[in-house]
């Protein structure tokens, strides 16, 4: 199972990546704009998306429209990671079609319990190991 991180923040990136291979996630690509991820997201086999809304360039609601434009990429499971609180865009990227979303600072449990959802749902391989 390939899983696309991204995230302007290097240091979110590491910590997001270190909690996937703590489930036994390896197969990460991650990148720092939707920019990067566009190619990634085209041109390989992914299998989850988890994506940062506020970035600079294009913002990780964006990307979710782009991704969902794309009869090859749209049934792609996507987890938005933001710190937007506001309800009325948290509805908007449920719309667009989010499967899910995690408020930032990053929580281990949470991310674990999100993954485990998701594959409970048909939509990810679930996660191998749990949270210790």
């Amino acid at each position: 199972m390939k899983i696309l991180v991204i995230d302007d923040s290097k240091t979110f990136r590491h910590l997001l990546i270190k909690y996937l291979m703590e489930f036994g996630y390896s197969d990460i690509v991650a990148v720092s704009s939707a920019e990067e991820a566009l190619p990634v997201v085209t041109q390989q086999s992914v299998n989850l998306i988890l994506c940062d809304w506020h970035m600079p360039g294009q913002s990780g609601m964006d990307f979710l429209k782009t991704v969902r434009a794309n009869i090859k990429t749209a049934s792609i499971p996507f987890i938005m990671l933001t710190t937007e609180t506001e309800r009325s865009k948290i509805l908007e990227a449920v719309k667009c079609g989010i499967q899910s979303y995690i408020f930032k600072p990053l929580s281990k449990e949470v991310l674990f319990q999100k993954l485990t959802t998701l594959s409970e749902a048909g939509g990810i391989t679930p996660p191998a190991a749990s949270v210790s």
